[in-house]
């Protein structure tokens, strides 16, 4: 006769997720770890393979599979690694999986049988622009101009969390009485409005804008030829920088003229006829 005796116990080996940022270049090692729980006479082996979430094989990390032998004793670990790609290029956090398969022990089972690999972007990139324009080539002593000003995230994956917004007047300037008003769009808000330059600290979601309109009374009474000029910049906080910091900061500068009306404090007459009273 024979007796069968059943096996009526089991063990579990599970795996952790790793969240890692993915470096600049070459590769970063994402090391998984297994755990056993429960002992198994003679061990036993655990095949695994990469698969992909959002994070892509061949572009994101390699891809890679194997087995891996325990020797079966409670509480023993076996690590997984998979190379992942440093990049420059602002992106999404993105994942992918290390999916275990069957155990060649019965009774022995992966829980969970899934870990997941979190590749943090590090590059912390965006361009914001900046463009600030009253529409005028001069501007006339005594009467108010008014600017546009318009800051923009134009990265379509980065979300600054802070952009320190400055409107600048030379020393000798001629504009005064600075008045403004602020809307955003995409997600950006601003104070509605405000007295004198502008100096704010604010997010700007990626895709969003800040439009402000700014109005300045330009003096009488200055010296000729002069320039109003009204410069503004922005500038990300780190770790966040530009690629292009060329387009951070825009002025808009017009020449003064008399007022159209009373040139040095006399009355502009057109000039007479020959013979004319």
């Amino acid at each position: 006769g024979t007796g069968t005796i059943e096996n009526d116990d089991s063990a579990t080996v599970a795996i952790d997720d790793v969240v890692q940022a993915e470096g600049d270049s070459g590769f970063s090692n994402f090391v998984f770890t297994l755990t056993l729980d429960g002992n198994v006479q003679d061990g036993f082996q655990l095949p695994w393979s990469t698969s992909d979430g959002t994070a892509t094989a061949g572009s994101d990390y390699v891809a890679a599979s194997g087995t891996l032998n325990f020797t079966g004793s409670d509480g023993e670990t076996r690590p997984i690694s998979v190379a992942v790609v440093g990049d420059l290029e602002p992106e999404f956090d993105e994942e992918f999986y290390v999916d275990l398969g069957s155990a060649s022990m019965a009774g022995v089972t992966a829980m969970p049988a899934r870990g997941t690999g979190v590749i943090i972007n590090d590059d912390f990139y965006a361009d914001v622009v900046v463009t600030i324009d009253n529409g005028q080539s001069v501007v006339f002593a005594g009467q108010t101009t008014t600017y546009t000003l318009v800051v923009s995230n134009s990265s379509a994956v980065i979300d600054v969390p802070e952009v320190r917004i400055q409107t600048v007047l030379p020393p000798d300037s001629v504009l005064q009485g600075l008045e403004w008003n602020c809307s955003g769009s995409g997600g950006a808000s601003c104070p509605a409005s405000g007295t004198g330059l502008i100096d704010q600290m604010l997010a700007m979601p990626r895709g969003s804008s800040l439009e402000y309109t700014i109005s300045a009374a330009v003096a009488l009474g200055v010296p000729l030829p002069a320039v109003a000029s009204l410069t503004a910049t922005a500038t990300l906080q780190p770790p966040y920088s530009d690629p292009v910091p060329a387009n951070n900061s825009a002025t808009d500068s017009d020449p003064v003229v008399g007022d159209g009306v009373f040139a040095n404090g006399f009355e502009t007459m057109p000039p007479r006829a020959e013979g004319a009273r």
